[in-house]
């Protein structure tokens, strides 16, 4: 089988991604998990509300820390990615400002690190009195709250359970790294994590108001009482897993010239120079 030029590690990871990134991208989800459900059996009562619960707990503080790089990285591939599609661009920026809402909201606009107290008439129309707009009261819930959860669950199932099979193989085609839709749709890497945020809540609707999960039961721990927590925490991991391997693909193709249809190093050997190159499979 004759070997095409741009076989190289930059270029394979045009149309897939790594096996290390693969790796990261199925486990990080994983453990997440494990370590949800371990903690009511780890930890006691109190200690469980303030890791796991609380608003300045690692639950929360880690679902802010995904959503930073998250943010920074759509901006950087909307302003930096000049040889993206322009719909790929503006599709970046969209992910770039949901990412920055997301980030702030669930910092309640760093209410809670900086301690400050939201004005009178903004903590009166909050369900929890805090500085943020996803917890206000009437339609305001669900507006800024209920919408943009539809939409990320949405997202999840037809960007993870989906969209990545239809466009396997159409990834392979020359020049489909020209095509909005190669940068937009997720890699089937990201399956695993998209499916998980989407399901994360299942439990909770299967099992509130059940013996099983009743007050003060490990089930009710891990399955209903952080169970809104757990899928804010699993949607940002799968937006900041979604752009760092839209990232590193890109960075992959623009550093990687000779991976660029009619480069002549992506001609099998033996060809003419006008003939068609050929893509590179996917293992």
């Amino acid at each position: 089988m004759a070997r095409v030029g741009a076989q190289g590690r930059g270029a394979e990871q045009l149309t897939h991604e790594s096996p290390r990134f693969t790796t990261l991208a199925w486990a990080l989800p994983v453990v997440s998990i494990g370590l949800l459900l371990l903690a009511p059996v780890l930890l006691d009562h109190d200690a469980w509300m303030r890791w796991v619960h609380d608003e300045t707990g690692v639950m929360e503080l880690a679902t802010v820390a995904l959503l930073l790089p998250a943010w920074v990285g759509a901006g950087w591939l909307a302003w930096r990615g000049r040889s993206l599609p322009t719909i790929a661009r503006g599709w970046f920026v969209l992910l770039a400002l949901g990412a920055f809402y997301f980030m702030g909201e669930e910092a309640s606009w760093g209410q809670h690190v900086f301690g400050f107290q939201p004005p009178e008439a903004v903590a009166e129309r909050n369900l929890q009195g805090e500085f943020n707009l996803h917890n206000a009261d009437a339609w305001y819930h669900d507006l800024f709250n209920e919408i943009p959860r539809t939409v990320a669950g949405t997202a999840c199932v037809a960007g993870a359970g989906v969209l990545p099979w239809v466009v396997r193989r159409k990834r392979l085609e020359p020049d489909a790294q020209r095509r909005s839709w190669f940068w937009m749709i997720p890699t089937v890497a990201l399956v695993l994590p998209g499916l998980l945020a989407w399901a994360s809540n299942l439990p909770e609707k299967a099992l509130e108001d059940t013996a099983f999960a009743a007050e003060g039961t490990w089930a009710f721990y891990a399955f209903v009482a952080a169970a809104d927590e757990t899928k804010e925490y699993l949607i940002a991991l799968a937006m900041a897993l979604y752009v760092a391997s839209a990232a590193l693909r890109y960075h992959a193709w623009a550093g990687c010239p000779e991976a660029r249809p009619g480069h002549p190093d992506t001609r099998v050997k033996g060809t003419a120079p006008d003939a068609p190159t050929r893509p590179v499979p996917v293992r």
